[in-house]
């Protein structure tokens, strides 16, 4: 008896919530599609820190390619930035992702859309404006939304939705970011 070939669709996954774990859950998957010699691009909004997973990453430059629009988080204590700014640099980042998607072929397998939520709450970007993005990527391509606050539109056109809620974080008992944990 043959195995029918199963239906394969790009789909678009959504990690928000107040809780830890978006990014490190999308992290996940890229490493999943490293296993699977699968083409990678991450690109993260308001982050350019360094960090031990960005670091790992740059060693599988065959598969993943990394980018960082951002200079630190958005409205946060030690923030030196003016908002508009941190806009320039979202609209950086969204302008590649727009000229990556809208190509006919097929770049990448998975792309991370790291802190992409955060920057509608922020109001650093239009919702409107990664709708119509998404809405033109290669239906075989999956993508993967991370950060707080996802808007409503965004779970509506997602496939999956998991919301990260916070139980107890270090930081309340006074415990600082820490490398491996945090980084």
């Amino acid at each position: 008896m043959k195995k029918k070939k199963q239906r394969q669709k790009g789909l678009v996954i959504c990690f928000t919530g107040k809780g830890k774990g978006k990014t490190t859950a999308a992290l996940g998957m890229v490493m999943r599609a490293i296993a699977h010699r699968k083409k990678v691009l991450l690109v993260q909004f308001l982050k350019n820190t360094p960090s031990g997973e960005i670091d790992f990453l740059r060693h599988h430059k065959q598969y993943v390619t990394v980018c960082q629009y951002g200079s630190g988080f958005c409205k946060i204590a030690g923030d030196m930035f003016p908002l508009s700014h941190h806009k320039k640099c979202v609209a950086k980042g969204i302008a590649f992702v727009r000229n990556v998607i809208s190509r006919r072929t097929r770049s990448y397998d998975l792309i991370i859309l790291d802190e992409i939520n955060l920057t509608f709450k922020l109001r650093l970007l239009n919702v409107n404006d990664l709708v119509d993005i998404l809405k033109r990527r290669n239906k075989s391509t999956h993508i993967v939304l991370t950060g707080r606050s996802a808007p409503k539109k965004i779970k509506d056109m997602s496939d999956l939705v998991s919301e990260i809620r916070e139980v107890k974080h270090p930081y309340a008992a006074g415990i600082p970011a820490q490398p491996i944990i945090e980084y």
